[in-house]
C-alpha cells in the first residue's frame, strides 16, 4: 500500500514527511493554507486512481 500525506498551516512537516511512503516527494503534499486545497486534491486523485 501507499500512504499519503497532506500538511496544512502549521501541520508538522517531519512527522508528516516520517508517515509518507517512499519517495516522499510523491507522497507527501503541503499547503500553507487552503487556498490551493484543490490542487492538491487534483494531483492526489491522479496519483490514485491509476
Amino acid at each position: 500500500f501507499k500512504m499519503f500525506a497532506v500538511g496544512v498551516g502549521n501541520a508538522v512537516e517531519d512527522e508528516l514527511r516520517e508517515i509518507a511512503s517512499e519517495p516522499v516527494a510523491e507522497h507527501y503534499f503541503y499547503t500553507a493554507d487552503f487556498k490551493t486545497i484543490n490542487q492538491i486534491g487534483k494531483k492526489l486523485q491522479k496519483k490514485i486512481c491509476v
